[in-house]
């Protein structure tokens, strides 16, 4: 988050496809604590880039929802595809 401020970014590619495990637990605070700050520092748009099994998508998929107020969030299996999304997201 500290870099996010110092060197802010209105778009932001969130590449999770070879990280193990689940951060569901975590979505709560993230959304108190990070989301807030990123909002602040100009973030707009996010594509999370996800691995194909289920717990993972449902993780990410949990994040965009509660992130939908504060930037547009979107969920990509396809590199060229999320970047595309992030080149004309606003």
């Amino acid at each position: 988050m500290d870099y996010l401020q110092r060197t802010p970014h209105h778009k932001i590619m969130n590449d999770i496809r070879y990280y193990v495990g689940s951060f569901l637990d975590a979505n709560e605070w993230l959304e108190r604590v990070c989301l807030p700050p990123a909002q602040q520092a100009g973030l707009t748009c996010i594509a999370n880039l996800v691995p194909e099994e289920l717990e993972d998508r449902l993780s990410v998929e949990d994040l965009c929802k509660r992130a939908k107020n504060q930037f547009r969030a979107c969920i990509f299996t396809d590199e060229e595809e999320a970047a595309a999304w992030l080149k004309e997201c606003r």
